[in-house]
């Protein structure tokens, strides 16, 4: 298929928007968690040692992803997905708690919770392109698997870790991060809104498109029927359907 034809794949594929939306603000969370990680562990909690520890404890998103089939067995897709992102939320307000009162093991079991659950997050939106891709099959007889993809996920991948990136040691500087030395209650006070509250908005922000995902998920079985049997039918033949 042509690559401009392929860009019709975009027209009114309302849930490519959400995964798309959602994926973004993700990632513009999870990173700038991450990337901030180092300074709130030397800095707030004074403890450098932990940063490899921390960092390494990512593996530990292995076990909501291997349970993942499982729990679509119970719970729709998009369920699934806001509570990934709502526990990775939660997840930041333990941290804040144990940072707040002094607890290493605080911090540490909301740092391993919220991990876990943004594993949920993070691998249900790369398994439901492939609905959208579907969708724009059936609202405009367009394929475009390859392009939807890879705007879907590896663009919107690109460009929140760039910004989650960028974000955290912005707003660290605006507060009088000073590298390599003791830092102000004001520059802690950046370092916490880096680590803690940016990302937490960020999760917050990815839930909003998911909410208006359920509609679509529910019209998938139909919307799976009427593709087989168009691809049986003579291309002459087939209409693009209306949006219910």
């Amino acid at each position: 298929m042509p690559i401009r034809r392929s860009f019709g794949a975009f027209k009114r594929n309302w849930p490519w928007i959400i995964i798309a939306l959602s994926t973004f603000c993700f990632w513009a969370a999870f990173i700038s968690k991450m990337s901030a990680s180092i300074y709130f562990f030397t800095y707030t909690m004074g403890r450098k040692d932990l940063v490899p520890l921390a960092n390494s404890l990512d593996l530990v998103s292995l076990v909501s992803i291997l349970f993942l089939g499982w729990m679509c067995k119970f719970l729709s897709k998009s369920v699934l997905w806001i509570i990934g992102l709502a526990g990775s939320i939660f997840g930041q307000l333990i941290v804040y708690g144990g940072a707040y009162n002094g607890s290493l093991t605080i911090v540490m079991i909301g740092w391993i919770f919220g991990i876990i659950m943004s594993g949920i997050a993070m691998t249900l939106p790369f398994s439901m392109l492939s609905d959208s891709v579907d969708f724009g099959e059936w609202k405009t007889g367009i394929r475009a698997a390859g392009l939807l993809t890879a705007v879907g996920a590896a663009f919107c991948l690109k460009v929140g870790a760039g910004i989650g990136g960028a974000l955290p040691a912005w707003i660290m500087g605006a507060y009088g991060y000073v590298p390599r030395a003791d830092q102000t209650p004001q520059a802690l006070t950046g370092i916490e809104i880096g680590f803690i509250w940016l990302p937490a908005l960020f999760f917050a922000l990815a839930i909003i498109p998911v909410l208006f995902y359920r509609k679509y998920e529910f019209m998938e079985p139909q919307i799976h029927m009427e593709l087989e049997k168009r691809r049986k039918t003579p291309a002459e033949s087939i209409g693009i359907p209306s949006e219910p």
